[in-house]
């Protein structure tokens, strides 16, 4: 193969958005991520300037972090298991 056709077949970083479904996708992603970590920084600045403690600004950020996952993996826990126990056994 020449060095022609091996930079040809090469596929760019940014090749995917050539597709307009992938570029809303991207917009989307990057507006939520970005409100996200607003928030977080919004978080942290509101609790250090009321508490002025480092303990709660890190109490507070641990929680928000943790427990909704928590929360989340403790009700899909208890679901899988509540399902997979009801469940007869096919013969």
């Amino acid at each position: 193969m020449t060095a022609v056709a091996q930079a040809s077949n090469r596929v760019g970083t940014l090749t995917a958005l050539r597709h307009a479904n992938f570029r809303l996708y991207f917009a989307g992603q990057l507006a939520s991520t970005s409100g996200t970590w607003m928030q977080n920084v919004a978080q942290g600045f509101l609790v250090f300037s009321i508490t002025k403690s480092e303990l709660w600004l890190g109490i507070v950020a641990c929680a928000a972090g943790h427990f909704r996952r928590l929360q989340a993996s403790l009700s899909s826990g208890s679901r899988a298991v509540r399902s997979c126990c009801t469940r007869k056994p096919s013969k």
